[in-house]
């Protein structure tokens, strides 16, 4: 067929080709298979976003629930200002913070460090320490709790290192004694020396 010879039109204006009854059903019924399971993944989201609202404002209550026991621990009263609350929760910060010893240049031996932390038996707060590397943000190592009155002479390193010196943050975590609640920390820098 040559291009002379083709009709003249608009091919939109050409019918289409119409559905038989069955295949009209069969397209319904797929239609609404769609919609309904998008009406399902729609009400599973609207869920699962009630559930995340739920739990954050749950664990906002629960933080704020935490803080303010804490703050009546240190002496922080409802009549005070934020930044009356702020000051009293540093100076207990402060005090707990300069009722702890910790060797500013500890050294490494088998995989060991000599952290020699003391917390002083006057102290309120039991202290946990995380040393922590600079130059690669990298944690060393965790110590466990040790409560006032005791002292912690070693601690494993939880890698291992090069010889060398590195510089680091002692991160000193402290905890309230009866229930062991998150006070605040406070962080002092030393030089880590490996063999």
């Amino acid at each position: 067929m040559s291009a002379q010879e083709l009709p003249a039109g608009n091919p939109a204006e050409e019918p289409l080709d119409e559905l038989t009854p069955e295949q009209e059903a069969a397209r319904l019924k797929r239609r609404k298979r769609l919609l309904t399971l998008l009406a399902l993944f729609l009400l599973l989201d609207v869920f699962i976003a009630g559930v995340l609202v739920a739990r954050i404002r749950a664990d906002r209550l629960e933080h704020a629930a935490v803080r303010d026991a804490q703050a009546q621990k240190i002496g922080v009263t409802q009549e005070m200002t934020e930044e009356e609350r702020e000051e009293m929760l540093a100076i207990a910060l402060g005090e707990a913070h300069s009722l702890i010893a910790l060797n500013s240049e500890p050294a490494v031996s088998d995989g060991r460090i000599a952290l020699n932390l003391v917390n002083h038996k006057s102290n309120h707060c039991a202290v946990a320490v995380q040393l922590i590397r600079i130059d690669t943000n990298e944690t060393l190592l965790e110590t466990d709790l040790v409560e006032p009155g005791w002292y912690l002479e070693y601690a494993k390193l939880d890698v291992q290192l090069e010889p060398g010196e590195y510089e680091c943050l002692a991160r000193c975590l402290f905890y309230t004694m009866d229930d062991n609640a998150y006070l605040g920390r406070t962080a002092r820098q030393l030089l880590l020396k490996v063999p």
